[in-house]
């Protein structure tokens, strides 16, 4: 009886307000891992990067799932740009070109632009801008949130541009080529992004208006007789070109060699000296982009004979070999633009003739061959894709130009699986020792925000809880500890054995409850562990 009423003296004497000792200091949460959540590989310009690789880390979709689709006026020749989730594609009618801006997840309209022009060059997404040209020489810059221009540049008259802008260290490189019948007025044009304004430009005669690469300071792309070119990307100076190699289609640049393609073959190119160059099956011709992924390189190829089929090449890098090839089984083409992802390979093939021409989405495995999966976009019209299979976040989206026997139009289509990203808060643990420990581990696949809980304590004698704070996020797959300094007495003698009850939620409205027993002696706690 004497040592219940020393331990009742001891917690009248401490929680006394003129006698307290104890003022404990403020707790702060804290992190036990740096690991935070994966961020999307967004798909910002025209083949995904400065680099034209065409190659995502982002999962490879499901292109046999539809998410959604929306129909356009004029046709689609470009490629789709994602960023931050949503999805920006050019449009032509005609002479009135339209860039439609689209939530990437469900297809809804966010803004479309509209100018009396075509549109084939695909946006570049960059800084909340999206830049893009226009066929007959206008440059564009609009706000990506709003779709309010920013500037509007007339480069110049009697030019054509279909290619596509890529953007580098403040900087946008793009190329124009003649108007029929204008001669000798290719140019490739170095704009300042913040207003539009030339930096530089080089005279390119009558080349073509190939997408340029940049890659450490240095601007790849179609010199003068559509030479592979490449020039200093602040001055616009030739640095070197190409010994013998024309290029008709956009160069790619991996570890510092070039790839390209010319009519009939494609090429590895160091510092302006062919390294190998592959040629064509006889009366074929290059028909795709080339794309590279895990050291090889894709390219489509055609036969001007209907009646044989279009071919896929797998080159290695290093040397030049052939690893496989593929020959279609509907006797189609393969011209589009390639694209990869988690080592997949995504291109369309362009099977039938005229009004039975339909556009069939492949998927291959890189290193076999084989043919992983494939999907035709729309059997009820004609159909064909030119631009490419952009992808961002598991989903691709795609570009084509469809007609029937009384009209044509676009169509926008996104194919994959949307995962719906949330947090999952758990309180997986409450332990003791000098103060009393909440841990609380958030193991969804999305930040944890606006992190708030309550506790409530019974059982016990005056017992006190000191300053403590709950983080304000837990980033998905990591752990956060709550520590709160506690004071008093209870070992269940008189009074109940003490118990904490944790409630914790947050923003995402992700919860979890536990309660937990414990004995505590001054600032010292026990836990018990329940039956």
């Amino acid at each position: 009886m004497k040592k219940i009423l020393v331990l009742i003296m001891i917690q009248i004497l401490v929680t006394s307000p003129a006698l307290a000792l104890y003022n404990p200091a403020i707790i702060q949460s804290n992190s036990k891992t740096n690991h935070n959540s994966v961020e999307v590989d967004w798909w910002p310009m025209f083949y995904h990067d400065e680099a034209r690789t065409g190659n995502t880390s982002s999962p490879a979709p499901d292109i046999n799932h539809t998410i959604w689709n929306h129909t356009v006026d004029g046709f689609i020749e470009s490629s789709p740009s994602l960023v931050d989730g949503k999805a920006y594609i050019t449009t032509c009618n005609w002479w009135e070109g339209h860039i439609h801006c689209l939530d990437l997840y469900n297809g809804s309209y966010v803004w479309n632009y509209t100018i009396n022009d075509q549109l084939f060059s695909s946006p570049a997404v960059h800084n909340g801008r999206v830049y893009v040209a226009s066929l007959n020489g206008r440059f564009l810059c609009i706000n990506a949130s709003t779709g309010q221009q920013i500037w509007n540049h007339l480069l110049d008259t009697d030019i054509m541009i279909q290619s596509s802008p890529v953007i580098y260290g403040g900087r946008i490189y793009i190329s124009r080529t003649n108007e029929y019948p204008a001669t000798n007025k290719s140019k490739l044009y170095c704009l300042h992004s913040e207003d539009g304004s030339v930096a530089w430009y080089n005279s390119t005669k009558n080349a073509k208006d190939i997408s340029p690469a940049v890659v450490d300071g240095k601007v790849y792309a179609a010199g003068m007789d559509n030479i592979l070119t490449c020039f200093d990307a602040l001055t616009g100076d030739v640095i070197w070109q190409s010994d013998e190699q024309i290029t008709t289609s956009h160069p790619v640049v991996v570890n510092n060699n070039v790839f390209g393609s010319s009519d009939d073959s494609v090429y590895c190119i160091h510092n302006g000296t062919t390294q190998w160059e592959f040629p064509l099956k006889e009366g074929f011709l290059v028909a795709s982009s080339i794309v590279i992924g895990s050291g090889r390189l894709f390219v489509g190829a055609l036969n001007p004979l209907a009646s044989i089929p279009g071919m896929i090449h797998c080159i290695d890098i290093e040397t030049g070999d052939e690893y496989w090839n593929y020959s279609s089984e509907n006797n189609g083409e393969y011209n589009a633009k390639p694209t990869i992802a988690q080592n997949r390979l995504f291109i369309v093939e362009d099977t039938g003739v005229g009004q039975n021409r339909r556009a069939r989405i492949c998927c291959f495995d890189i290193f076999t061959g084989d043919l992983v999966s494939a999907h035709f976009i729309n059997n009820d019209s004609t159909n064909y894709v030119y631009g490419t299979l952009s992808m961002a976040d598991g989903l691709l989206v795609l570009g084509s130009a469809e007609s029937d026997s009384d009209s044509f139009w676009g169509g926008i289509y996104c194919y994959g699986e949307v995962t719906v990203s949330e947090p999952d808060l758990t309180i997986t643990k409450i332990s003791g020792g000098n103060k009393l420990t909440i841990e609380i581990e958030n193991s969804g696949n999305a930040n944890a925000t606006g992190v708030t809980g309550e506790l409530v304590i019974t059982g016990g004698f005056f017992i006190h809880q000191g300053t403590y704070a709950f983080p304000d996020t837990i980033p998905a797959g990591t752990k956060a500890d709550v520590v709160v300094p506690l004071f008093g007495v209870g070992f269940g003698l008189l009074k109940a054995v003490p118990q904490i009850s944790v409630n914790v939620t947050c923003a995402e409205h992700s919860t979890d409850t536990a309660i937990q027993h414990f004995k505590i002696f001054l600032s010292r706690v026990k836990i018990v562990e329940d039956n």
